[in-house]
């Protein structure tokens, strides 16, 4: 404890305020003490996605829970109380900072009438379906309301990583990839589109704000980011190859291959079969890799944070193929190779019987 003092002590030197052992006790002591232990009141507060621990402390000062922001602003920086969970609390001015925070990052809210979960790699089809129940309407009515170009125009000037990229036609749905994967709480029993819809955009504003600098010196924009990751998510068993998988499409593309990925045929066909048929690969579509150049005119799913980051992070590597061992034949894992002679002999040695069977089929070891 004595330690964290010291710390806070030192912080306040390097700020050049109250750079006394006696300013950074009550700095220290702001975080370990209530404002006012015999309270009874409980208080309501709410906490939006997106919402860093500054405005946090400006409200929980607002509210009467503690007597000074700055100084919660120098603990929850200091303490690392950045992992916060949006919702709504039931809090007291009997509580120490310490204590607040403690329920932000465990998730402890008031009972939330509506706690729906955006999953990775889900698609706009599936986030409808979830998410009509808030919005009062069906599924296909808030579906089209989300992919009504003036609906979305609305909020082009009011985030800094959408651009009329949304707008483009041959998009099947504008917000693709932009609804991050997460667990939202709504505790009113109906909400607007719009007000939906800016909770998803304010925690993307969050996500993408937390990598700006390196997405502005990666050359893409958010929205082709978001499409180059969503087929790392589509193609990915696990986080730790997605960087791997990343440097693979990374080199077809500055070899002037095409991508030739499944997942862009699966979502034309809205499918999301294991096998790809030469029927789905063939179809003319902007989304489909195989027969367009460079990326997809847009995101075919919300990809997660790591699927994103392995695109700024691509290995370096002379990988221009992988397959997964799907039916476990020899250890589950992705496999990679710089041929396609190598790839091809993996293929027909231990999935391409159990395609044919409809089933694991695993050759016997050598």
């Amino acid at each position: 404890m004595m330690k964290t003092f010291f710390r806070i002590f030192a912080l306040l030197v390097i700020l050049g305020i109250g750079a006394t052992g006696f300013g950074a006790y009550h700095v220290y002591q702001s975080a370990t003490t209530p404002l006012d232990p015999a309270s009874e009141e409980i208080i309501r507060f709410r906490i939006e996605p997106g919402m860093g621990s500054n405005r946090i402390n400006e409200g929980l000062a607002a509210s009467g829970l503690i007597q000074n922001a700055d100084f919660a602003n120098l603990n929850a920086r200091f303490r690392n109380w950045s992992q916060v969970q949006a919702g709504e609390y039931e809090l007291s001015a009997a509580m120490s900072l310490e204590e607040m925070y403690g329920l932000f990052k465990r998730g402890e809210t008031a009972s939330a009438r509506h706690r729906i979960t955006i999953r990775e790699g889900e698609r706009m089809t599936q986030i409808s379906q979830d998410f009509a129940i808030v919005a009062g309407i069906s599924p296909e009515t808030l579906l089209q309301t989300w992919d009504d170009p003036a609906f979305v125009s609305q909020f082009i000037e009011d985030y800094w990583f959408l651009t009329d990229e949304i707008l483009q036609d041959g998009l099947f749905h504008p917000f693709e990839g932009y609804f991050r994967p997460l667990t939202y709480e709504f505790q009113e029993e109906f909400y607007t589109v719009e007000e939906i819809t800016r909770a998803f955009l304010d925690v993307a504003a969050s996500e993408f704000g937390q990598i700006r600098p390196q997405i502005e010196a990666s050359g893409y924009t958010v929205h082709e980011l978001l499409a180059f990751a969503a087929i790392i998510q589509g193609e990915a068993a696990s986080i730790p190859e997605m960087n791997d998988i990343a440097g693979v499409f990374v080199n077809r593309l500055d070899s002037g291959w095409r991508l030739q990925s499944d997942v862009g045929a699966q979502y034309v066909a809205d499918e999301r079969q294991v096998r790809v048929t030469y029927a789905m690969i063939e179809v003319d579509s902007p989304f489909n890799t195989y027969v367009i150049d460079g990326l997809p005119i847009g995101a075919v799913n919300s990809p997660s944070q790591a699927a994103i980051v392995s695109i700024l992070e691509p290995s370096d590597h002379e990988y221009f193929f992988f397959i997964g061992d799907l039916f476990q034949c020899i250890d589950g894992q992705t496999h990679f190779f710089t041929n396609y002679q190598d790839h091809r002999a993996f293929l027909l040695r231990y999935l391409q019987p159990g395609y044919d069977a409809g089933h694991a089929v695993c050759p016997p070891p050598n």
